[in-house]
């Protein structure tokens, strides 16, 4: 298997986690609609910051991934590619809403998370594949 797909799959399995722990603490830190003051309010500005530039690049290397895999004869890792740039694409306009609507931000927020939950098994099970076969 490609080494650089192996890479690109663990690097969106990483960006996935650092992506997480983004979104749990935005959510301990109360969020930016928060009435908060001080170091608080810079900690959630700077998180917030991280979660939507982590955001922008979990898009663009799912996009990536799925240019890459028109070169792909594995039926399996095509379809697992293409499924996973839409659980991002999903995540990231349901994040887009959750912000700027704010009526219905619950929902939102609640499938943001089922489609970040969604992405994040689909590219993890793909890694897991990837790590077991042989390089070629």
């Amino acid at each position: 298997m490609d080494a650089k797909l192996i890479s690109n799959v663990r690097r969106m399995v990483m960006m996935l986690v650092v992506m997480f722990v983004a979104g749990m603490a935005l959510n301990v830190l109360g969020g930016a609609d928060s009435d908060v003051a001080g170091f608080k309010k810079v900690a959630v500005i700077a998180v917030g910051l991280i979660h939507v530039i982590v955001g922008i690049g979990l898009v663009l290397v799912s996009i990536q991934l799925f240019r890459a895999s028109a070169k792909i004869n594995d039926s399996y890792i095509k379809a697992k590619l293409k499924y996973g740039m839409y659980d991002i694409m999903f995540a990231f306009g349901f994040g887009i809403l959750t912000v700027a609507v704010t009526k219905l931000t619950d929902l939102f927020s609640f499938l943001m998370a089922l489609s970040f939950l969604a992405g994040f098994i689909t590219y993890g099970s793909l890694y897991l594949k990837l790590g077991t076969k042989e390089p070629n």
